[in-house]
């Protein structure tokens, strides 16, 4: 009889067969991803260890000899070689310039991650526990929609058909409908996943809205209040409750939301997202200043938004700032918060269709044990295999 687990909360893998036990043990992993391995033979008298030399710990799953199994998927290998995989952290020790290679050859949304491993759906959009994060994000969302409804009241009446011209109000409401979205998502947790035939999980058209909102508000957030400080606010200019929160406040939430109440995995092509939200604006303030709209917040120079942007009498510097803030400004913030759900991101390990839901349980075929009580449990079926022996 073969007893197999693969357990990574105790990072062992453990193969009992009738004449031998072999473990692997990744606490001894250095930089390059090794770690000792060592084979038990049993005897009438116990166990004689045979250290072997050092040897690579891969992905794949492991065959009933006890030797790893090398996946054929393309994606697994990245620049000619197999990817290593770091157990503590989840996350793969590969290159910069790799991980972007294969998220650009992979689809914007993609749940996969390089060495096989897939992202928790429910973990990462939808977290436990369920009602605190309700009522976190509740709050966040009341909050945002304080402010706008504040910020919209103290608008001057004959001003409030100009209130959506203004990048920050843009802005906020990309983030209204991110919280909405997430909110949404916590209350149809158990129908946000979609299974496909292989076995593997997807995430319905609420979280993928969900997700691409995110990947916009968020660096969209950081950008804008970056803009208002250095080119809007001058010294001398008050400074409120709600000036704070729509130029830094907002970001704040979204950082929090996304990458600590959730773990939401930005992927490199939906920068292109934020270019596209970013260029829609800039042409907006063409079209304006091109137009016979006139700006009711201005006195003079009424066909302008903001006087950075002054198409009229300065195209240049416009044209400058403007590309700037398309191409070269979202795509810098963008990697600092796609690095930054690197070391946030939750996935559960399991094999290339090994099936299985949302990755609890224990899954046949090179599956894995989620928690300690499937391994104890599995761990106490060992002493009758042992017994037959």
């Amino acid at each position: 009889s073969l007893v197999l687990i693969r357990c990574r909360q105790s990072e062992v893998v453990m193969v009992a067969s009738s004449h031998t036990y072999r473990t692997m043990d990744n606490e001894a992993l250095d930089g390059s991803g090794y770690g000792r391995k060592g084979q038990k033979q049993a005897t009438e008298g116990g166990f004689v260890e045979d250290n072997s030399e050092h040897q690579p710990l891969n992905c794949g799953p492991i065959n009933e000899n006890g030797d790893v199994v090398e996946n054929e998927s393309d994606s697994d290998v990245i620049d000619g070689r197999r990817i290593i995989e770091d157990d503590k952290s989840g996350v793969v020790p590969i290159s910069c310039i790799a991980r972007i290679r294969y998220e650009l050859r992979s689809s914007p949304f993609h749940t996969r991650e390089p060495c096989g491993r897939y992202i928790d759906i429910r973990k990462t959009f939808c977290p436990e526990p369920v009602r605190s994060v309700l009522l976190v994000r509740i709050s966040f969302f009341l909050i945002m929609l304080e402010i706008l409804i504040q910020n919209l009241l103290a608008t001057s009446p004959d001003a409030r058909w100009f209130f959506m011209a203004y990048l920050t109000h843009w802005g906020l409401v990309v983030a209204l409908a991110y919280q909405l979205s997430a909110l949404a998502g916590m209350v149809l947790r158990r129908t946000v996943m979609v299974q496909t035939q292989d076995g593997n999980d997807k995430c319905n058209i609420l979280l993928l809205i969900s997700w691409a909102l995110f990947a916009v508000a968020l660096p969209a957030e950081v950008i804008l209040s970056v803009l208002y400080w250095a080119l809007v606010h001058e010294q001398g200019d008050p400074v409120s409750y709600q000036i704070v929160m729509l130029h830094g406040g907002i970001s704040v939430l979204l950082l929090i939301d996304g990458f600590f109440v959730g773990s939401v995995p930005l992927r490199i092509k939906q920068v292109l997202f934020l270019m596209v939200f970013c260029v829609c604006y800039l042409l907006w303030t063409v079209v304006f200043a091109e137009s016979d709209i006139r700006n009711p917040d201005k006195a003079n120079n009424d066909d302008a938004i903001y006087d950075a942007l002054e198409w009229n009498r300065n195209p240049e510097g416009s044209a400058i700032l403007s590309a700037m803030c398309a191409f070269v400004v979202p795509p810098i913030v963008f990697s600092s918060f796609w690095a930054l759900s690197l070391a946030t991101r939750r996935i559960y390990q399991r094999d290339v269709g090994g099936g299985g839901g949302s990755g609890s349980g224990m899954q046949n075929n090179g599956g894995v044990i989620s928690n300690d009580d499937d391994v104890e449990e599995l761990s106490a079926s060992l002493v009758p295999a042992q017994q037959m022996m």
